[in-house]
């Protein structure tokens, strides 16, 4: 997978699409900031998979999360080591 961040998904949303939002109000800085966490339903869009196999993949340890105030979220770093073992092995 590429290190470019502007081509990989986070949060759902491409970062060209943040970026392109983010110039219509100069006084938005949220536009300029990439998600470091992600939700399940986010993490499913990005790799292609349903919610159920997100949750799967972490119950099997492939996927790594963490709870903050009872979200499941995914690092984007966590996202991209899974899709980089896929590709390497």
């Amino acid at each position: 997978m590429s290190s470019n961040r502007s081509e990989k998904c986070a949060g759902g949303v491409p970062a060209s699409f943040a970026d392109a939002e983010a110039s219509r109000d100069p006084s938005n800085l949220m536009g300029h900031l990439t998600p470091r966490l992600v939700s399940i339903k986010a993490a499913a869009h990005c790799l292609g998979v349903s919610r159920g196999t997100v949750y799967n993949l972490i119950d099997s340890g492939d996927l790594r999360a963490r709870k903050i105030r009872g979200r499941t979220l995914i690092s984007v770093d966590e996202l991209d080591r899974f899709v980089d073992s896929l590709v390497a092995g």
